[in-house]
């Protein structure tokens, strides 16, 4: 469980996702996958409606609990777990995808960076019940995992973080540490995948409340939605605004680990992106 630490103040501008480091930029190998956790990154324009649909329709069990969806939602994230065989038909139904970025991680116990944006000195954001301003530095959104062997055959946990860093950090946490700066603990996201699934993250649409009640003063954005992005929305002027930002964590546990099969099924079947579309810009 990471430790809940005090809150940087610092914003994220609106600037567009940052890769992690060294990202693969070949086409989906179905044999890249090792043991462990493998994220997928898709950057699309949609509405919430259609993200909405997507989730109610991939999800294949209760997840998060109640009060984690409201947790998250108050940060403007989404999650649901999904079969990883399902991800290019989820792909395909959230709309046109402008980019695709897969992160071969495999087994680290160690934070991984999944995306990051920018942020600028004076601006503000909204992090749990603060409103914080920024000094400059980074928002994050980070991962790690270990395999956890169960009476099942065993699953993989993963932990999902969002977090503030100052600008100039360069620690780098060791396994079992907290991740780089400080962590918006009502963003963080636990679970154990079996072989075969996916922790999905989408962004939720905000209320559309703009103004604070008490200054009238413009609300500043949350951690999740600088993340994410929000979906599409309606301008008084007739015109749509919003970008959002998937990510996908796809398990693969050891098939030592994995109980015997009944079936006809092949347990040795890698987890795979079914879409078989490049990664990379989409023309």
């Amino acid at each position: 469980m990471i430790a809940r630490h005090a809150i940087l103040a610092a914003v994220a501008c609106m600037t567009a996702c940052a890769p992690a480091p060294k990202p693969a930029t070949s086409s989906l190998d179905p044999e890249g996958l090792n043991d462990g956790i493998e994220s997928m990154r898709y950057a699309f324009a949609t509405e919430a409606p259609r993200i909405e649909a997507v989730t109610a329709a991939f999800a294949t069990r209760v997840f998060p609990l109640p009060a984690d969806r409201e947790r998250l939602a108050r940060e403007g994230v989404q999650a649901a777990i999904v079969r990883a065989s399902d991800l290019g038909e989820i792909r395909r139904r959230l709309g046109p995808i402008t980019e695709v970025t897969r992160f071969p991680i495999g087994q680290a116990n160690s934070w991984t960076e999944l995306a990051r944006r920018d942020m600028r000195a004076g601006e503000r954001i909204g992090v749990g019940p603060a409103v914080l301003r920024s000094e400059g530095g980074e928002a994050r959104v980070s991962v790690r995992s270990w395999l956890v062997p169960d009476t099942h055959g065993g699953c993989v946990h993963v932990e999902v973080v969002m977090h503030l860093v100052e600008a100039g950090s360069r620690r780098a946490p060791q396994p079992g540490e907290p991740p780089d700066g400080s962590v918006a603990v009502d963003s963080v996201i636990e679970c154990c995948l079996e072989d075969g699934e996916a922790l999905l993250l989408l962004p939720r649409p905000l209320p559309a409340v703009t103004k604070g009640p008490a200054t009238g003063a413009d609300l500043p954005p949350r951690i999740g939605s600088l993340l994410l992005g929000e979906p599409l929305r309606q301008l008084p002027d007739g015109a749509q605004h919003g970008y959002a930002t998937a990510i996908a964590i796809a398990a693969r546990v050891p098939v030592a680990m994995r109980p015997p099969q009944t079936g006809p099924v092949d347990s040795d079947a890698p987890i795979r992106d079914t879409s078989g579309t490049a990664v990379g810009p989409t023309p």
